[in-house]
């Protein structure tokens, strides 16, 4: 057969890959189907009909979805996990297929902090592997109605844990020399008083988020070492991370090594103003 070309997305900068392409084979919008789009400058859902005719947006906002998790054909209900109560979290949202719904998600995950997902089949339920700064992970099976806890799979902590003396760092937000908004983390030293020696930490993306309300930051061993030996160390997220939307990532298109070493230098500047560091 002949192939047909249904739709075509372009960009500026770049196009960040999904998978969320889902045909829709049974139920009220049977032969319709599901798309990912960053056109708005933040990756939100889509629904097409078979002809590759947009029907409408089913998210919107500055936020952005990131996995497409499950879909319950029948209900007309997507499942989605994004950023809507914020870029340092991971939260489930069930969306309706419905048009005029686009700004009306509805959260299911309750606890702050980062859930992993995956759904059952009959999309009944979900594991929700969940953790945040102050949490390690555990895997609980819960309702896709409204979150309610169903069984605890895995809710141990490791000894060690505790041994290791962790502390969680702390999330701070500060602006840049042109007024935007960025997130940084501060793991302070376990004794002595400002002002303190300090490691910066960078990654600097693209594609990449470091400051998370995750577990992850909080077992950073490399952070945690440094910290329990006299040194404040800090991370920031610079334009170019992931998880801000398409214009806070894509700034550093052609031009990488100039606005996330600013960013980063009015981060130190920050750590002066707040008397944690020696001008």
């Amino acid at each position: 057969g002949q192939p047909v070309l249904l739709l075509r997305e372009s960009s500026d900068v770049w196009i960040n890959l999904n998978d969320a392409f889902r045909p829709i084979k049974k139920g009220p919008f049977q032969g319709m189907f599901l798309w990912a789009s960053e056109r708005t400058g933040f990756c939100h859902l889509y629904l097409y009909d078979g002809q590759g005719t947009l029907v409408g947006a089913l998210t919107a906002g500055d936020w952005m979805i990131e996995e497409l998790v499950g879909v319950d054909e029948e209900k007309g209900i997507a499942y989605v996990t994004g950023t809507r109560d914020g870029p340092l979290e991971a939260h489930l949202y069930a969306v309706s297929l419905k048009e005029g719904t686009a700004t009306n998600p509805r959260r299911i995950t309750v606890e702050p902090g980062t859930h992993q997902v995956t759904l059952d089949s009959d999309c009944q339920c979900f594991i929700d592997l969940h953790h945040a700064l102050d949490t390690p992970p555990h895997i609980n099976l819960r309702s896709l109605v409204d979150g309610a806890l169903l069984a605890a799979v895995y809710e141990q902590t490791d000894p060690v844990v505790s041994d290791l003396a962790l502390e969680p760092p702390e999330i701070v937000m500060l602006q840049n020399r042109e007024g935007v908004l960025l997130y940084g983390a501060i793991y302070r030293p376990s004794a002595g008083s400002a002002p303190y020696p300090v490691v910066v930490s960078v990654y600097g993306g693209p594609h990449a988020q470091v400051v998370a309300n995750s577990w992850m930051m909080t077992i950073d061993m490399r952070a945690q070492h440094l910290r329990q030996q006299g040194f404040l160390v800090f991370m920031l997220d610079n334009r170019g991370a992931a998880r801000r939307g398409l214009a806070f990532e894509g700034a550093i298109w052609h031009n990488m090594g100039d606005l996330e070493v600013k960013d980063q230098v009015d981060g130190v500047r920050w750590l002066t103003q707040q008397g944690l560091v020696d001008n």
